[in-house]
């Protein structure tokens, strides 16, 4: 079988790219294209280097982005994965798919909640909160409806379906679609080539994801830092791992997480807009546990855990990590025993002097999370894909 990969947007999800790939490249007998732009290639080009049954093609050397829309249907493809749609709506929903044709769903609200009267919501919601993008909000949410409309039914005529993270979020969308027109596809799968590198000496906390004030939640975090000093600036360390998303004010972040550093405190951050995928796994593997600082509730068309999904949960699974997440944010039932869960700032600060002192605790919670993540194996996802 030929599975075509396609990531094609100007910031793509290359991990997203990483586990589709993997999961189909399991079967030795399918082989698998990841269509994707120069940036794509040079993030996702190890994955040749670990499967012979990879193929990757930069569309914009061999194509052209819109010529390679156009010809989509000459790629002789058993089936395809589009990874993420931000530009191209509109050619996309213009063309009938001679395979099944399968579109990654990242905020089930934006595709599906398409009445008059939550779009005018969710666009008066968003001027408010930035008039400087009023433009775009009108165009996202009206102009765009009706093709993206025209793109899902193209996608169930071709015979493909939609697809979403984890059982959280298909719960959600079977409000709006049957559940036979779903599919799930982990963010992330397990690599146990990650080894644990997490230093016995000093406490590692990896906080994973582009520096975003409207996702995540840093300010409380550092202040919390700054409670316990004798903690944080001696048997602590925090990994911000992630670029800098500057339209979402992550320079304010850097430049905080920078003045902790001054004062002492042992910030990792990383000033440029994108961490590469082998950087990330390298430093991933460095820690002891991860957290999720994310705001649970952005507001009531993005919700973590039922509209949408951060990749937090996923980064656990990945290097086989246990974590912290904030009460409230729906946890994949199968990560649970290797789960923390805070209820406030102050509460995950006592949590985790607790944990540093408790060693025997920190082993337990390694030890179920690698157990729990053998389940994201890319040959036990490719198996219950095929069975379903």
């Amino acid at each position: 079988m030929k599975i075509g990969v396609i990531e094609i947007m100007p910031k793509g999800h290359y991990t997203l790219v990483e586990s589709v790939a993997k999961i189909f490249a399991s079967d030795p007998q399918n082989h698998v294209c990841i269509y994707t732009t120069s940036i794509g290639v040079s993030n996702t080009q190890f994955i040749i280097e670990e499967y012979s049954n990879v193929t990757i093609v930069d569309v914009e050397k061999e194509y052209g982005l819109h010529r390679f829309i156009a010809q989509i249907n000459n790629l002789n493809l058993d089936k395809a994965y589009l990874i993420t749609i931000d530009h191209y709506i509109n050619e996309l929903s213009n063309i009938q798919y001679n395979f099944p044709f399968h579109i990654f769903i990242h905020n089930i609200y934006l595709w599906f909640d398409l009445s008059f009267k939550s779009n005018l919501m969710r666009t008066w919601k968003e001027i408010v909160d930035k008039p400087t993008l009023t433009h775009y909000w009108i165009k996202r949410n009206f102009i765009q409806s009706t093709t993206k409309k025209r793109l899902t039914k193209r996608v169930l005529k071709s015979g493909g379906k939609f697809v979403v993270l984890n059982g959280n979020l298909k719960k959600e969308l079977e409000r709006f679609t049957s559940s036979s027109n779903i599919e799930e596809i982990p963010f992330s799968i397990y690599q146990p080539k990650l080894l644990d590198k997490s230093n016995n000496e000093i406490f590692r906390i990896c906080v994973p994801g582009m520096l975003s004030v409207s996702r995540r939640d840093y300010f409380s975090l550092f202040k919390m830092m700054r409670q316990y000093p004798e903690i944080y600036k001696s048997r602590v360390v925090i990994d911000l791992l992630g670029g800098v998303n500057t339209s979402e004010s992550g320079d304010l972040v850097l430049k905080e997480a920078q003045q902790l550093v001054s004062e002492g405190y042992k910030v990792l951050c990383y000033d440029k807009s994108l961490v590469a995928i082998d950087e990330f796994d390298e430093e991933l593997s460095k820690s002891d546990i991860v957290l999720g600082n994310m705001h649970v509730v952005m507001n009531e068309f993005n919700i973590y855990g039922k509209s949408k999904d951060s990749g937090i949960m996923y980064t656990m699974v990945k290097a086989a990590k246990p974590g912290y997440l904030p009460i409230g944010y729906s946890i994949l039932p199968e990560l649970k025993d290797s789960t923390l869960l805070f209820s406030s700032y102050k509460d995950l600060g006592q949590s985790i002097k607790n944990l540093i002192d408790d060693k025997d605790k920190l082993a337990l919670l390694k030890q179920k999370a690698k157990i729990n993540s053998v389940y994201f194996s890319p040959e036990k996802v490719y198996n219950r894909l095929i069975n379903n």
